[in-house]
């Protein structure tokens, strides 16, 4: 993706004569990933395994907090910053611990880490997770069909049990979702009046009208896009923009415009390689992606390279 980013900055500099400070700024956030890659890259397999392996202890170590800050801030963060942060974080160390550890205490940790997950009340990532257990359960034999259906009966109840008000709207936005059609979704695009049925149809007509506006512009933005971080709050190019869309896929073919799309799903086709085709890691960069705005999450994204580098010198050892 960096070799994106700087093509797309040489592009915008020879198309309009100027180099915009926010493509600077998006640019050290992608050379910072790319710098993480090279700096795990010298350590060995056995010091990532264990980096690792220790920052999952740590977060079952810290339980007790997050259950205070559920308790103050209704939900964890611990030193994330954020609650979908944290999140996204423990579903990665869920992944690893899942995939690589074996022995008494990988069960443990399991359940250390999904109940910090739960704490999170994050609903993108208990979807993801959903997900993951569901195509375990399908993928393996029989005994885990059964045991992912106990378990997503188990979830479901957590999740209604912890976010009951948050449970309600959802509800409430998927009748809006089955009830409205097409028409009404680029109606209300076109018209750029996205409120007032719910966040699901929201996202759809906002969504519709940023392509819209985007696919209006010159060729050259098209192909290019308007360059990185164009779709952070403080730099929208695009008049019909006024808050963070929460879709990275969107957000990659605005900044970066078709030659950035391809660019995307060249990575996420080498991540899926890299990682032995493991098709959970790649769920659960997927669906975030389309939820939110997980690109710009440097401790996910951090912790991502860190794994695809352990798992690609696991495999060479």
């Amino acid at each position: 993706m960096l070799l994106f980013v700087i093509a797309s900055i040489v592009a915008h500099t020879s198309i309009n004569l100027k180099i915009n400070f926010f493509e600077l700024k998006g640019l050290l956030r992608y050379f910072s990933y790319f710098a993480i890659a090279l700096i795990a890259n010298y350590f060995s397999c056995k010091s990532l395994y264990k980096f690792l392996y220790f920052s999952s202890v740590l977060i079952i170590v810290l339980t007790p907090i997050a259950m205070i800050q559920v308790v103050l801030l209704d939900r964890a963060e611990l030193f994330f910053g954020q609650g979908n942060h944290m999140a996204y974080v423990v579903l990665l160390l869920l992944f690893f611990v899942y995939k690589f550890l074996d022995g008494g205490w990988r069960n443990f940790l399991l359940v250390g880490l999904f109940l910090n997950l739960l704490l999170t009340k994050s609903t993108g990532a208990l979807l993801v997770a959903l997900l993951i257990i569901s195509y375990i359960g399908i993928s393996k034999k029989p005994i885990y069909g059964i045991y992912a259906i106990l378990s997503l009966c188990a979830m479901f109840f957590i999740v209604v049990q912890l976010n009951a008000p948050l449970f309600d709207r959802l509800i409430y936005q998927f009748q809006f979702l089955m009830l409205v059609d097409l028409d009404l979704i680029i109606e209300k695009a076109t018209a750029a009046k996205f409120g007032s049925m719910g966040s699901g149809i929201w996202r759809l007509s906002y969504w519709l009208a940023i392509i819209f506006e985007f696919l209006s512009l010159s060729t050259a933005d098209i192909l290019f896009g308007l360059g990185a971080d164009s779709m952070t709050t403080g730099y929208f190019q695009l008049e019909v923009m006024y808050i963070d869309p929460h879709n990275d896929f969107l957000k990659v073919f605005v900044e970066f415009g078709v030659i950035g799309v391809v660019g995307l799903f060249i990575f996420l086709w080498r991540l899926h390689v890299v990682s032995g085709k493991k098709l959970e890691l790649l769920i659960i960069m997927c669906l975030p992606m389309f939820l939110g705005n997980i690109l710009v999450n440097f401790p996910f994204m951090q912790l991502l390279v860190i794994i695809l580098t352990f798992i690609e010198k696991n495999r060479a050892e």
